[in-house]
């Protein structure tokens, strides 16, 4: 199950986004409509989403605050532009992804399936760590008299 915020300048943008995720997306469960960055990174530090649909149109100096902000966090962040015009820009901040209005389902679909992929993808390799760490903290590390000394080692 993936945790979603919605932030964009335009309440049309958020709903169509909101309204296609639910039509579309099993998996989804979308925690906070934002309008702007403020009550974005109010909603990303109590959620801690999984991933956020960003409007680009944001003023730069906020979206570079936002995501040093998200860059805290273990969130995947998809732009979403009426236009390709932020696309360079965007790509420094290294996003999941870069969806064009009006939004097209497909697209939404691949998104959110890229989103789940990373999750699991993650969670396999920490519980992976987690049984290498149990297991290794197990094995009795050799006392000081038992570690040869450097020159005992070179031959």
């Amino acid at each position: 199950m993936l945790r979603a915020i919605i932030s964009d300048h335009s309440q049309e943008a958020t709903q169509m986004m909101a309204e296609l995720i639910k039509e579309h997306c099993n998996g989804v469960i979308i925690k906070a409509i934002t309008y702007n960055v403020t009550e974005t990174m109010r909603c990303i530090q109590k959620i801690k989403p999984d991933i956020i649909f960003l409007g680009a149109e944001l003023p730069q100096l906020e979206t570079s605050r936002l995501m040093e902000q998200v860059s805290h966090f273990s969130v995947k962040v998809v732009f979403t532009a009426s236009n390709d015009a932020f696309a360079i820009k965007a790509i420094k901040y290294a996003p999941l992804d870069y969806l064009i209005k009006p939004f097209n389902p497909v697209e939404i679909k691949q998104v959110i399936e890229k989103a789940m992929k990373a999750k699991n993808d993650k969670l396999f390799i920490g519980e992976q760590l987690g049984g290498l760490i149990r297991r290794f903290s197990k094995i009795p590390l050799p006392s000081e008299q038992q570690q040869p000394k450097f020159k005992d080692r070179i031959t």
